[in-house]
């Protein structure tokens, strides 16, 4: 059997000597011993003077003056150059803090402007505004005036039409009148109107058709008589006495709903120096008539027994009262 030898924790096979040599030489004496003689010949060797030659030793004091003037020469070239640089150091300094100075100037200025600028145009807004106001103002005073003018314009033509437009009821007057006059329905009205006046003979129509739809009987008078002299207007309402409630109530409606001008039972009428021709009469060719004679009128309620009677006239204009 092979036997092996140890060194603490190493073990090595005797086939291998070289290595136990070289890792643990502290077990061989002279080797050790040689080693030391060779590491003593080594630190001599080194502390030994240097054998030098006199030519050698000039030539490299020359080369040591010469390397000397060079590296001078060149310390010289380099503090110059460290001058200029330090130089431009210096100026490249002085540039930032003027510019940094410039800045802070420029930008102080810049705000103070942009201020300025904002207050101005603060200013300009503000004045425009009061000129918006004040021609807004302005502007609602004319048209405040415009629409006054417009609005009396429209209320003198709304009062000039009604002067001129002709009398007439609506449906639904019309409608709400003979609701209210259906009570009455059997009794019998006589209704007039003046020949040749053809704005009274529609409102007599109308007032005609209403009776006929309350259930009263008509005596239709409409275009009846032609009077040359003072002729009635507005609509005028005669009954006698026993029939006051159909007389009030016929004036109350045609006022009231129809909005007609009306008189019921009103003062005595007289017409004189002039000619009534009534009933179905056909003139023709040369003809001269002349009157002279009076109809009277008497005031209140018709006399007992005559019919109640509605005389529609032409239409009332507006008169200048009569001061006397």
């Amino acid at each position: 059997m092979t036997k092996i030898r140890g060194y603490g924790l190493f073990r090595v096979f005797p086939c291998f000597p070289a290595l136990v040599v070289f890792c643990f030489p502290f077990h061989h004496l002279q080797i050790m011993r040689l080693f030391g003689y060779m590491c003593l010949y080594a630190a001599m060797t080194m502390n030994a003077p240097a054998q030098t030659n006199p030519a050698n030793n000039a030539k490299s004091n020359g080369d040591h003056v010469s390397r000397i003037q060079s590296l001078t020469e060149n310390v010289g070239r380099l503090k110059r150059s460290l001058e200029h640089w330090n130089t431009g150091y210096v100026v490249c300094m002085a540039a930032t803090v003027l510019a940094a100075l410039g800045i802070f100037v420029t930008q102080r200025a810049a705000i103070k402007k942009g201020i300025e600028v904002a207050e101005a145009q603060r200013e300009i807004s503000e004045l425009q505004g009061q000129d918006f106001q004040v021609d807004l103002k302005e502007k609602e005073r004319d048209i405040a005036g415009l629409k006054k003018v417009a609005e009396s314009e429209r209320l003198e033509r709304m009062r000039l039409e009604a002067v001129v437009a002709p009398r007439s009821l609506t449906l639904d007057q019309q409608q709400k009148i003979s609701v209210l006059l259906k009570r009455f329905s059997g009794k019998t009205v006589l209704v007039e109107s003046h020949g040749m006046d053809t704005e009274g003979t529609l409102l007599a129509t109308q007032i005609i058709a209403i009776l006929h739809a309350a259930k009263i009987s008509v005596v239709d008078h409409r275009a009846y008589s032609v009077v040359t002299g003072p002729i009635a207007t507005g609509v005028g309402i005669r009954g006698p006495a026993s029939e006051d409630t159909l007389v009030s109530t016929l004036g109350e409606v045609l006022r009231h709903i129809g909005g007609l001008e009306v008189t019921v039972n009103g003062a005595a009428t007289t017409s004189s120096g002039g000619m009534i021709a009534s009933g179905g009469m056909i003139i023709s060719g040369s003809i001269l008539m002349g009157g002279g004679g009076q109809v009277t009128i008497p005031a209140g309620p018709s006399p007992p027994g005559s019919p109640v009677y509605i005389m529609v006239g032409t239409k009332p204009l507006p008169m200048m009262p009569n001061k006397e």
